[in-house]
């Protein structure tokens, strides 16, 4: 059965980005047009050749994970991942295959049988890395705890780790949360709705999973008696997976992944996740309430001017509260520094500007080196301590001027400058490795030495270039740096 791709669904998902609606840096346009109206061919003379020589590839899904990815009653492919594996279809011209399964178990164990040649979205784990390689994380949504609405709020898992915990079934943190609590009470469950009826019943402590997904469980349940209620550390970073035996495939969707701007992304994840919230609708419901019966019942200038004076105060309240819920939203929670969500905004916005301008722009993707091993032998509260520590090095010496320093993600960091000279932010970052290599970090009775490992780009955007495709230039001098040893510093700028 071939999965229902087709480019005039995508196209009409992604007309919905109005112009100013997020998506506007990338479009260029006063009207509302598909992104698909800009061709793109991404791929490589080889990497098209091994694509015609070969079957229509087959693809997995998890049939029942909305907003991610489901099969609908007509057989079809919808949700998130649907509509990024269309832009990659229609990029890649990939001839493409649903085998459909029942379960997300199913789906797993055919990907260990060499069924499926790929999965869209899939999350790396040690288990999973046995048979699956993966793409970059294409995906992010942060983990979260749902619990009764009256229960307590929940800074720390590890606090409730005695208490029954629904997750869904084979999930990866299932085998994450095992790894870092050995003693966790974990039950699985076949599906959120399973898990949320559980929570509402007593038979369990609370829920855990993605914001996204389980937001969708509440929403559509129309129980108002479970709310999240807690988040969590570690986010679900999502990736297409592809058999170990067919490095060719993953180039290729590596290729495709790194083709799709934060633009189009902001306007696929909009479309499933960008409703307006239950609460804010209410609030919205009451206030319109309010206005209809101040007109029905305000017959008198003073009951008007107090009114007025009441409103006002709560637009000031509304208004701190929104900036600090941006602020959280930006922000990453363990270091203080900006998230990924901020960068690859502020990286959109600076290309624009450079192309506009004809002036340079740099970037810097930085990776705390053997951070995995920091976290095996001394444990993840000394995990957290180095990145912490390495995160307010970054503030004194790397955040001046323009320059936006920022969490990627686990323990790679990114550095944006724009206009800066190319030698001195080189410099620059190089003074920044060595003074990280001479540092000791002391906690909870251990020590260790630090290294980093440093990727910089530094050009003028091309007309047609994508922000992700320029920021890959950087992950990629990176991962030459890693190659080489590590605690290294490399530039692949152009001279």
């Amino acid at each position: 059965m071939h999965a229902d791709l087709s480019i005039t669904r995508i196209g009409m998902v992604l007309l919905l980005a109005l112009p100013g609606a997020g998506a506007a840096a990338d479009i260029g346009s006063s009207e509302a047009v598909s992104l698909l109206d800009r061709p793109m061919w991404v791929l490589e003379v080889s990497q098209q050749a091994y694509l015609m020589e070969r079957e229509p590839l087959t693809f997995c899904v998890d049939p029942d994970w909305l907003p991610f990815e489901a099969i609908d009653e007509a057989g079809r492919y919808v949700g998130m991942g649907a509509d990024f594996l269309a832009l990659m279809e229609q990029r890649g011209a990939l001839e493409l295959e649903l085998l459909i399964t029942d379960s997300w178990s199913e789906t797993l164990q055919r990907a260990r049988d060499g069924d499926c040649d790929f999965l869209p979205l899939a999350m790396a784990t040690p288990g999973r890395e046995q048979y699956l390689t993966f793409s970059e994380p294409y995906l992010e949504t942060p983990s979260v705890l749902a619990t009764r609405s009256d229960g307590p709020y929940v800074r720390d898992i590890a606090a409730v780790t005695h208490q029954p915990l629904g997750i869904m079934k084979d999930f990866s943190f299932v085998e994450i949360y095992r790894q870092r609590y050995p003693d966790i009470n974990l039950v699985e469950v076949d599906s959120y709705e399973q898990g949320i009826e559980g929570v509402i019943e007593g038979r369990l402590f609370g829920l855990l999973g993605n914001m996204a997904s389980i937001r969708y469980a509440i929403r559509e349940s129309g129980n108002g008696q479970v709310k999240i209620n807690g988040r969590l550390e570690g986010d679900s970073r999502l990736s297409v997976a592809v058999r170990q035996d067919k490095p060719e495939l993953l180039a290729i969707f590596q290729t495709l992944v790194a083709s799709i701007s934060a633009a189009e992304r902001q306007v696929i994840i909009n479309h499933w996740y960008g409703q307006t919230s239950g609460v804010a609708a209410a609030d919205t419901q009451r206030l319109s309430m309010m206005w209809a019966l101040l007109v029905l019942v305000s017959l008198s200038i003073v009951l008007l001017l107090y009114w007025g004076y009441r409103l006002r105060l709560l637009n000031r309240g509304l208004e701190a509260t929104n900036q600090r819920l941006t602020h959280l939203n930006r922000t990453d929670a363990l270091t203080g520094l900006f998230n990924r969500l901020h960068f690859d905004d502020c990286l959109a916005q600076a290309m624009t500007r450079a192309k506009r301008n004809n002036t340079r722009l740099s970037v810097a993707m930085i990776d705390l080196d053997h951070f995995k091993r920091l976290n095996d032998q001394y444990g993840h509260a000394f995990g957290d301590h180095c990145l912490k520590a390495l995160s307010r090095i970054m503030k004194h010496m790397l955040q001046r001027g323009t320059e936006v320093v920022a969490r990627y993600g686990g323990e790679e960091f990114v550095v944006l400058s724009e206009g800066s000279d190319a030698e001195a932010f080189v410099a620059q970052l190089a003074h920044f490795r060595r003074e990280v290599a001479a540092s000791r970090m002391c906690f909870g009775g251990n020590e260790a030495g630090l290294s980093v490992s440093i990727g910089v780009y530094t050009a003028i955007p091309r007309l047609n270039e994508s922000a992700m495709r320029f920021l890959l230039k950087a992950d990629v001098a990176l991962y030459e740096a890693k190659a080489e040893g590590r605690n290294r510093l490399v530039d692949h700028s152009p001279r």
